[in-house]
């Protein structure tokens, strides 16, 4: 292959010779070489600048085409061409074909910004007088270089706002529904945004009615609070008016409160909230009349049949309108009296008691006054009483009786005198004249009580009675000892009895011939009177009484003396007394003698037997005087004292700090006392075994000498000793150490001090194990159930010599177990959630510490089970640890931890839309639609609607609608995701035609453009390619219909719609045919 022209001849050789050809020349073209310049960045729906090509080389006779993509461009067959306008980057090359061959140039791309657009966002709707949230604008397409200029629409169209250059715009605060639009600028030119609208909620206002005048004590008329304005979800709390002002009424939370009842004027108000704030009514005042008060007067006491003074009135309070009517009270209660209807009422004369009280109506309602009592003064009655029958020498107790008297007199028809003649219970003393005529006539005068003058009188016979006389009978003498019979004898009794001066008794007080025994103090005084007393009989009442004197004769006396002791062989002279007595005689049960038996004060010389038997009986016997002649003997007991015997007991051994009891000691006839050459004591050193107990001094001796000494006392005193020794030992003693702490698996070194001991054994109350429990000094180690239990007790005890003993210590040890912590499982929580952290433990700390590796907090980071909340960072971050760190016991040291990772999820994303069939036909049982999965989803929920397409189901990514057989139409399917944190928000919804599927095709001629899309309401739709009369409609997601309208003899449409009134979500455009559908989806954010 050549590549430059070049020239060629031959040279043929052969027997003849060598010829040179001609030359022939091969002409090379240059290289065949061709390109296009050069890329271009252009706006959308610009003309970009022409593309130009350079080719060179070849045969030149070129033919160009030139390319779109991989499509050749209609009539682009020119060196240059020129693209028409772009809405899209594209891509160019040039083909290129000459003799030489065909050439494929470089690409060349036009670069197109997407079209410059601009959005505002978003609507508000906000409470007066407030300042909106901010606006913002977005930008999309065009070179990217925004400016932004926000407008306010005023009464000539929308004006810049000073200095609102940013993207973000904030609005002042307002008071009237305002529209803002944003001028966006940059290289492609100028758009404008849709227009955001500012609406407001009417001005919060709120009052309350009504005023009100009401009665003292009644219910006010229901007040009512009436709200204009703000959003309209109104709250109320009345509130009444106090010391301190206004304060909430406890469940008045309507817009119409009942108040209770009032006795006083009262201001209530209600305060108003909804979403725009809190307002106050204007005050509501009740006030009242004052509270009605009827009296009338007064009480009046009057005479018999004449007519009280006029009855008056005093009214005051209610509302003033009074009405009277006056009542008077009868057998069936208070009744109205004709006619009396005035505020003043005259009674008419009475001749009873009556009652009145008066009614008192008005518009607060009726009132009724006081009762007034006219009190009638009664005529006087006058009873003297019962006729009486008395005593010729009592004074008479009259008993009269007056009724409605002012005061009485008493009169006499003879000669006796009245103590006080005014007096009802007035006492009569009868003149001689009376008693001598046996009777006398009282008369009883009655006055009426002041001013009143009438009177009556009654009258009363006293009869007069004999008086009764009395005698006791002649003196007499009787024996101590004997009875006295009585003799006496009486006149006009109706009974007697007799009494005594002394404290004798009588068989029969009441008979004449009584028979009297006389008492101690009678027999004592030597005589006693006897009084005989005669009861008159009636009406008389004085007794008559007479005395009788009984002499007594005593009964001797004796008295051998006191008992008495004597020592040995001694002699007793007795010392007896005696009365009232002729002669004595001494006697003996015994073998002694008497030196005089006759004699009070003779000496008695004990026998052999007597010595023999402790003792004898002594007895001496008197004789009273005549003419009693009474006997009387008492004794004498005489005890004789022998010699005290003792014997302290055998010698014996003690130890220090041990009482000795001795066992073996005796004694006879003896009192006992011990003592000791020693300092100890004795519980009780008469008891002939008593108990001593050593003291330190005996203790230092070694050897004390404890004596017994009897004594056989008073009057003898006779004593004798005997001794016993007792050795006093040491005692041991034993200290264990001080109590420990030790940490488990730990040793407890053992130091003990022992004195005065044979030998030492260590114990314990567990399961440990001693190096050697012999020892003072040895060490234990714990048992498992020691250290379980925590504690144990230690015990050393030292063994005494002979009767010392044992003694012992205890050591206690305290066993602190090493801490033990868990922090838990790994686990997770949701985000904005908290964790409390169950399933920690702690064993064996002083205290716990939980501390994070992130960001969040504890409510309580020293409990072992608090309840973390994750912070940002944690959230961020997707997890964290978490660590809990516990303080061993002093006797451990040291801290352990553990950590757990918290995971913390969140909802799921939105899932993207459902993928499945767009169209479906009336015959299809069931149609399958899935969903790409959704990072951290469990599970899902799918949806259909409207339900009467059918039934969806389905829990993970694909789901089966089952189809309603009966229904034709448009539905939507759309799916959520969820897991253990929540359920992310619904997908954009796949559409879904399910028809007859009979001669309708999808429309593929007909181009509908929806921008922008999504949308924030604020859409313009174009539509191309129309050849028929169709039918446009717009609906929501639940097929609700928004607009519709039939284009005719239209082939190219263009419509700008607003739905900022509606919803966000999704909405459809429907385009109908006779034989097509057209469905496009537009997103309202």
């Amino acid at each position: 292959a050549l590549m430059a022209t070049t020239t060629y001849y031959l040279v043929v050789t052969d027997y003849c010779g060598v010829i040179t050809t001609n030359e022939v020349t091969i002409t090379v073209y240059d290289e065949f070489v061709a390109s296009i310049a050069a890329d271009q960045t252009i706006c959308y729906n610009t003309v970009p600048e022409a593309l130009t090509s350079t080719v060179s080389g070849g045969m030149g006779e070129y033919t160009y085409q030139w390319y779109e993509g991989e499509t050749a461009i209609e009539g682009a067959t020119a060196a240059t061409y020129q693209p028409e306008a772009l809405m899209a980057t594209t891509t160019y090359y040039l083909v290129v074909t000459d003799y030489c061959g065909v050439i494929t140039t470089n690409e060349v791309t036009i670069t197109v910004y997407e079209d410059l657009a601009a959005t505002a966002a978003a609507d508000q709707t906000i409470c007066y007088g407030t300042a909106p949230e901010p606006i913002v604008a977005t930008a999309t397409g065009g070179a990217g270089n925004y400016t932004y200029q926000w407008q306010v629409e005023g009464e000539d169209g929308f004006i810049n706002i000073e200095n609102a250059s940013d993207a973000t715009y904030q609005p002042e605060t307002i008071y009237a529904a305002t529209n803002y639009q944003c001028v966006v600028t940059d290289d492609c030119g100028t758009v404008t945004t849709n227009v955001v609208n500012i609406t407001m909620y009417e001005e919060f206002l709120a009052t309350a009615a009504a005023d009100q005048v009401i009665c003292y004590g009644t219910t006010p008329e229901p007040i009512v609070a009436t709200a204009t304005g703000g959003l309209g979800n109104y709250t109320y709390q009345w509130q009444i008016e106090g010391e301190d002002g206004f304060i909430n009424i406890e469940n008045a939370s309507d817009a119409t409160y009942q108040p209770e009842t009032i006795y006083a004027e009262t201001d209530y108000q209600c305060v108003v909230t909804d979403f725009c704030g809190t307002v106050t009514t204007n005050v509501v005042s009740i006030t009242m009349y004052e509270d009605v008060v009827v009296t009338i007067a007064a009480d009046q006491l009057i005479c018999y049949f004449t007519a009280p003074e006029p009855l008056t009135s005093v009214v005051t309070g209610g509302a003033g309108n009074y009405t009277y009517q006056w009542q008077i009270e009868g057998e069936e209660g208070f009744m109205d009296i004709e006619g009396a209807t005035d505020a003043t009422y005259q009674p008419e004369a009475l001749t009873g008691e009556a009652h009145y009280q008066l009614v008192v109506t008005d518009d607060c309602g009726t009132f009724t006054s006081n009762m007034v009592m006219i009190t009638i003064i009664p005529l006087p009655t006058a009873d003297a009483g019962d006729d009486q029958y008395v005593c010729e020498a009592d004074d008479v107790q009259l008993d009269g009786y007056a009724e409605n008297a002012g005061s009485v007199m008493w009169t006499t028809s003879g000669d006796g005198t009245f103590v006080d003649a005014t007096l009802l219970d007035a006492v009569y003393m009868p003149g001689a004249d009376d008693v001598d005529a046996g009777s006398v006539v009282l008369t009883l005068t009655a006055y009426a009580v002041e001013p009143c003058t009438d009177s009556d009188m009654d009258m009363v016979t006293i009869d007069f009675a004999p008086s009764v006389t009395a005698n006791a009978g002649e003196d007499g003498t009787i024996c101590e000892g004997d009875t006295y019979q009585t003799m006496g004898f009486t006149t006009a009794a109706n009974s007697i009895m007799w009494s005594t001066a002394g404290d004798g008794s009588f068989d029969d007080p009441t008979s004449i011939a009584a028979v009297y025994t006389p008492g101690a103090a009678d027999i004592a005084a030597g005589s006693v009177i006897l009084t005989m007393g005669a009861e008159p009989i009636g009406p008389c009442t004085q007794w008559a009484y007479d005395d009788v004197e009984v002499t007594i004769v005593p009964n001797p006396t004796v008295n051998a003396g006191p008992d008495a002791t004597i020592c040995g062989t001694s002699t007793h002279v007795l010392s007896a007394t005696a009365t009232n007595y002729m002669t004595a005689l001494w006697s003996t049960d015994g073998d002694g003698e008497f030196d005089n038996p006759a004699s009070l004060t003779a000496e008695y010389t004990p026998g052999a037997n007597d010595i023999a038997n402790g003792g004898a009986t002594l007895t001496l016997t008197i004789t009273g005087y005549a003419p009693c002649y009474v006997e009387l003997t008492d004794m004498v007991e005489l005890t004789i004292i022998p010699l005290p015997e003792v014997f302290a007991g055998e010698d014996a051994f003690t130890c220090e700090g041990l009482a000795y009891t001795i066992a073996d000691a005796t004694a006879a006839n003896a009192s006992i006392m011990w003592t000791t050459d020693g300092t100890g004591t004795f519980d009780d050193p008469t008891l002939v075994n008593p108990t001593y107990t050593p003291s330190g001094v005996d203790l230092a001796m070694g050897v004390v000498t404890l004596t017994m000494t009897g004594t056989n006392g008073d009057p003898c005193n006779d004593e004798v000793m005997d001794s016993m020794e007792l050795t006093v030992q040491n005692a041991p003693t034993i200290n264990g150490g001080p109590n420990q702490d030790l940490c488990e698996n730990d040793v407890a070194d053992l130091y003990a001090i022992a004195e005065n001991y044979l030998n030492v054994e260590w114990t314990t109350s567990g399961d440990g194990t001693f190096g050697d429990p012999s020892l003072l000094e040895t060490a234990y180690t714990p048992g498992t159930n020691d250290i379980a239990g925590g504690e144990v007790v230690l015990t050393i005890t030292a063994y005494g010599e002979s009767v010392c003993g044992n003694v012992s210590d205890d050591v206690i040890v305290t066993i602190a177990m090493r801490p033990d912590v868990f922090a838990g499982e790994d686990t997770k929580v949701c985000e904005g959630e908290s964790l409390e952290l169950t399933e920690a433990t702690a064993d064996n700390f002083v205290s716990v510490l939980w501390t994070t590796a992130g960001d969040g907090t504890f409510d309580d980071a020293t409990a072992v089970n608090p309840v973390y909340t994750p912070g940002d960072f944690d959230i961020m971050y997707g997890s964290v640890e978490l660590t809990i760190t516990a303080e061993a016991y002093a006797a451990c040291g040291g801290t352990v931890d553990d950590a757990i990772v918290v995971s913390i999820d969140k909802a799921p994303e939105q899932p993207d839309m459902p993928m499945g069939d767009e169209h479906t036909c009336v015959y299809t049982v069931s149609s399958i639609y899935e969903v790409d999965a959704v990072t951290g989803a469990n599970g899902y929920t799918w949806e259909i609607s409207p339900e009467e397409a059918g039934t969806i189901e389905g829990a993970g990514a694909e789901a089966t609608v089952t189809w309603n057989a009966d229904f034709i139409g448009t539905c939507v399917i759309r799916v959520k995701a969820f897991n253990d944190c929540g359920e992310s928000d619904w997908s954009d919804g796949i559409e879904v035609l399910h028809d007859e599927c009979v001669g309708i095709d999808e429309g593929n001629d007909i181009h509908i453009n929806i921008f922008p899309n999504p949308t924030t309401g604020v859409f313009t739709v174009t539509i191309e390619g129309l050849n028929e009369g169709v039918e446009l409609s717009v609906m929501n997601y639940d097929g609700r219909l928004i607009h519709t309208e039939t284009l005719e003899n239209v082939s190219n449409y263009e419509h700008n719609f607003n739905l900022t009134q509606y919803p966000t979500g999704v909405y459809f455009l429907r385009l109908q045919g006779d034989n097509f559908l057209k469905v496009e989806r537009i997103v309202v954010r």
